[in-house]
Parts: C-alpha cells; sequence; structure tokens
C-alpha cells in the first residue's frame, strides 16, 4: 500500500493456503500485528509477510475451517479490537478468533448468548466512533463493545453420567437383561471400578461438564487407557463407544471445557477390568502347555516306540537271514567234506594201486606221481575252503590258529625250525568275514611255501597282535633273503598277495635284504568298535 504496488495471488503460485475459489467476502489488517485477513465462502484465510514486507516472495497464506475450530467456513464480516482479536460473522452465528503459534483459538457466539440468529449477512459489519461493533442478520443486528464481552472463567467438573453395555443402560444392583449380577454396585459416576466379563462386548459412557452457562457449546475428550494412543476430541458429543475389548485393564478419562474454552485437564476417569473367558485364563493355558506336553510326550513315546519296533524287525529279520546263511554255510561245508573227501580218498586210493602196478614203467609212475602232488594240493585247499565255509571259525584267533598248524606240519619235516607267537587274548573277540579269512589264509600260506621253498632258512617265525590301533601278522625268517632284482618276485606270487591284502583293505609290505631273511608284513587299521 505505502509503495502502491499490486500483487496477484492464485492458488496455483502460492500453494495450497490461497482461498480456492478466488472469491473474498471480506479482508481486514489487524492493527497489531499487521496480518491481512480474508474472508471467504470457503473459510477463513491470513496472510503473514515476510521479514521484508515489501518482498512478495516472502509472503505466506495459512487457511483455517471448521476442522480448525471454525463455526463455519462462510465469513461475511470481520472487525479487529484493540486487544489483536479477530470477530467474524458467519452463517453459523459470530466468532471471535486469535491466532496464537500454529494455532487458531476459537471462541463462537449462538442464540444462547443474545444473538438475533445465527445466521448473518455480507457488508453487514461496521465499527462505530464509541468502539461499538455491529453485524447485521436475517432477523434484525447485533451490537456490542468487545471489551465488555468477558469469558466464563469457570472450569467446569465432569462426570459419567450414564454406562451401558449392549446400549442398555447398566443398573445399579440387580441383574443384566442376559440374568447375570450387574456390574454397578453404585451410581455410575461415583464408582471408581468396573469389573466386566468377556460377553460384555460393546460398551458406551456418557459424560458431561456441569457448566450450564451454555452447555451446547461445552467441549469434550476422552480416552480409553490401553487402548487409545491418543485423546479423542468429540467436540459437543457427549459419548464414547468400545467393542470386543481384549482381556486387560484399562482407565477411562474424560476431561471438557465449558462454553468458552476453559479446559479442565484433569476431568475424571473410572478403571475397568475385563476378565478373559474361561479358556483364555492362566490356568487354562496351563492346562493346554500340560496338554501340549503329554501329547508331544506321547508321540514321542509312540514314534520311539514304532521306531524301536521297526528296528527289532530288522534285526529279527537280518538275524533271520544270517541263521539261514550260517546253516547253508554249515550244510555246504558238511555236504562238500562228505562229497569231496570221499571222492579224493578214492581217488587216492586208485592212485595207490596204480604206482604198484605201473612201478615198472618209470613214465607212468612219474605221471602219477604229479596226479598224487597235484591231488594232495587239492586236498588242502578243499581243507581250507570247508573250514572258511564253518560259521564256527568266524574270528581272527581261529584264523591264526589255522595259520599256526598250517605251518607247523609244513615245517614238520624240513630243515626249519618255524615257532608263533600269537596274542590269543587280544585276538579272539575280533570277527573276521569270510572274504577276510580266505585272504589271509592265502596270503600266509603262500609266503609259508615260499619260505620253505625258497629262503633255505633256520628260523621261521609267525607273529599276530595289535599295535597303534591297528591288527598286525608277521612272517619273518632268517634266509637267504629277497632278491627283486634276481626276477624271482614274480615266481614268488608276491604281486597276488598284495593284491589280496588290499582287497581286504590291509596293507602287505614284505622286505628283505641279500643274507638277511625276509619279513612279509599285513596291516589292517580297526574300526572303532572292534
Amino acid at each position: 500500500r505505502d509503495s502502491g504496488t499490486f500483487y496477484a495471488f492464485s492458488r496455483g503460485q502460492n500453494g495450497e493456503a490461497v482461498p480456492r475459489n478466488n472469491t473474498v467476502l471480506s479482508i481486514l489488517e489487524n492493527p497489531v500485528d499487521g496480518r491481512m485477513w480474508f474472508g471467504t465462502g470457503n473459510g477463513l484465510f491470513c496472510l503473514e509477510r515476510g521479514e521484508d514486507p515489501r518482498n512478495p516472495r516472502q509472503f505466506s497464506f495459512r487457511a483455517f475451517y471448521e476442522r480448525d475450530g471454525l463455526p463455519n467456513e462462510v465469513i461475511y464480516g470481520m472487525l479487529a479490537d484493540s486487544g489483536g482479536n479477530i470477530w467474524i460473522s458467519t452463517n453459523r452465528g459470530v466468532a471471535r478468533v486469535r491466532l496464537e503459534g500454529d494455532s487458531l483459538r476459537v471462541r463462537s457466539y449462538g442464540t444462547d448468548d443474545g444473538l438475533q440468529g445465527e445466521e448473518f449477512n455480507q457488508n453487514g459489519f461496521y465499527t462505530d466512533r464509541e468502539g461499538y461493533f455491529y453485524f447485521g442478520g436475517i432477523n434484525g443486528y447485533n451490537y456490542f463493545r468487545p471489551e465488555e464481552v468477558r469469558d466464563n472463567p469457570h472450569q467446569p467438573r465432569q462426570v459419567i453420567t450414564d454406562f451401558r453395555i449392549l446400549n442398555a443402560s447398566v443398573p445399579v444392583g440387580g441383574f443384566l437383561p442376559d440374568g447375570r449380577p450387574s456390574p454397578l454396585r453404585e451410581v455410575v459416576t461415583t464408582t471408581e471400578r468396573l469389573e466386566l466379563g468377556y460377553r460384555d462386548q460393546v460398551l458406551s459412557f456418557e459424560f458431561a461438564s456441569l457448566d450450564f452457562t451454555a452447555p451446547r457449546e461445552n467441549r469434550y475428550a476422552y480416552r480409553l487407557e490401553g487402548f487409545d494412543k491418543n485423546w479423542v476430541y468429540s467436540g459437543s458429543r457427549r459419548f464414547a463407544t468400545y467393542t470386543n475389548l481384549d482381556p486387560g485393564q484399562y482407565v477411562f478419562r474424560v476431561k471438557g471445557s465449558n462454553n468458552d474454552g476453559i479446559w479442565n485437564e484433569t476431568g475424571t476417569a473410572i478403571e475397568l477390568v475385563v476378565y478373559p473367558p474361561p479358556w483364555r485364563t492362566w490356568w487354562a493355558y496351563s492346562a493346554y502347555a500340560l496338554l501340549f506336553v503329554l501329547a508331544m510326550s506321547f508321540i514321542v513315546r509312540q514314534r520311539t516306540r514304532a521306531a524301536a519296533r521297526k528296528l527289532a524287525e530288522k534285526a529279527r529279520i537280518e538275524k533271520a537271514r544270517l541263521d539261514e546263511r550260517e546253516r547253508v554255510r554249515q550244510k555246504s561245508s558238511a555236504d562238500f567234506h562228505d562229497e569231496a573227501g570221499n571222492l579224493i580218498t578214492k581217488i587216492n586210493l586208485f592212485l595207490e594201486l596204480a604206482k604198484r602196478d605201473g612201478e615198472t614203467s618209470p613214465r607212468l609212475s612219474e605221471f602219477l606221481q604229479r596226479i598224487e602232488e597235484n591231488t594232495r594240493l587239492l586236498s588242502s585247499g578243499m581243507r581250507d575252503f570247508i573250514w572258511i565255509l564253518d560259521p564256527d571259525k568266524d574270528s581272527l584267533s581261529d584264523t591264526l590258529m589255522r595259520l599256526k598248524e598250517f605251518g607247523s606240519a609244513m615245517f614238520a619235516y624240513s630243515d626249519s625250525h618255524f615257532q608263533a607267537e600269537i596274542a590269543s587274548k587280544e585276538l579272539e573277540d575280533m570277527p573276521l568275514s569270510m572274504d577276510e579269512r580266505r585272504a589271509i589264509i592265502k596270503i600266509f600260506k603262500e609266503a609259508m611255501n615260499n619260505a620253505l621253498k625258497y629262503a633255505r632258512a633256520g628260523e621261521v617265525f609267525l607273529k599276530a597282535g595289535r599295535q597303534d590301533g591297528g591288527l598286525y601278522i608277521v612272517l619273518s625268517d632268517n634266509g637267504v633273503g629277497l632278491d627283486e632284482a634276481s626276477g624271482r618276485s614274480d615266481s614268488y606270487g608276491l604281486s597276488n598277495m598284495k593284491r589280496r591284502a588290499a582287497g581286504i583293505g590291509a596293507t602287505l609290505e614284505i622286505t628283505g635284504e641279500k643274507g638277511k631273511g625276509t619279513e612279509v608284513r599285513l596291516v589292517r587299521r580297526l574300526a572303532s568298535g572292534d
């Protein structure tokens, strides 16, 4: 105004706070703080200047509506008093407004305060020289001196006037419509604690502020601690309803104001205890936990029993298979012994007779001698085979005793002295499979044959035992030694022996020096349970 410059503001350029329909019904500059106020058909607007009052870029609008406390959003006229308050006429009475920080403080007046009516008219406002304010309405006009309009200083007390369950007032004493005893032992106004059941699903409270100057202008706020996070400002509505509250403890609080907005922040309160249904009590949950534990124990026990039965059945079947296998082995061993033994005996008998008749023929005698020798070897091999089939000889100690007997018989009529040292107590309970027994016997019979034929040893020694978590069997001699460079190793069948050892998971070491004898050592790691 001082510079004579006009500024145009539009909603699109200056934000949402600019009047929505660009229709302004009244304009007022507050002489106390310099703010510009605009009354429109869609709310009240305030223009605030920045640090530089001539720089429109620093101007900002603020908008206020019914949700901010205005009695109505149609603002016809505005007048400012000496205290900085703005008086406005609307389609719903007169209001005194004052901007305090970010909020608008509003005091509304209606017909209960002496107004000619609720609705006022455009351009119907005026201030005379004596400071009277005039506002014209559809039924006349009202005039007053603003400094003589004083607020009601009374801070009203709040009371709870009614308590309802399922929208029916709860009687004091007596019974509810469903036959249950009433939770009220005295009037709700003086009740401090209510105990409710799980069937009390819809609860309502009515309340009032004890100020009757203009009771329709009294305002209320309520909050159910334990349910509402913030206060619920209900305006002039004097009741609150809650449904399906969870079991627990709550406090219902009410605060209110008089007609001039003087609030009693203390208000009143009543404690609520909502008990759970029987199936949600602590002892019910304890019973559930116990039942769960019992059920799980039963399930685990049943599964354990089923697993045990399954294992027992599996063990029974396995035992039956083993028993059948042992029976077949025993029968096969006996049958083979009877049949093959008889045949070999007959062959030897016939050979003996043939030798007597063939003494005059040297060539025939040589053939018969070779047949006799191979028959003897066959007989020995068959005895080993029959022995291996025998399930009663399934231990390592039995196998070693078999080798000892074989060695004693083999070297009995030779120039070599055979000895055996076997720690039978360490080895007697160690089981061997049929393949393992066969491999060990084949390896060391071959080694003994080699010692007898090639070593020219004075001493042959067999030793077995445990060492470093493993089994060892050693056959050693003090003969001429093993000379691998001589090319005789293949004739000794050494590769065959090593192959048999590898087949049972063992290692075979054959060492020797010329003139210092030979040592055949078999080593096999033992499982933790052996």
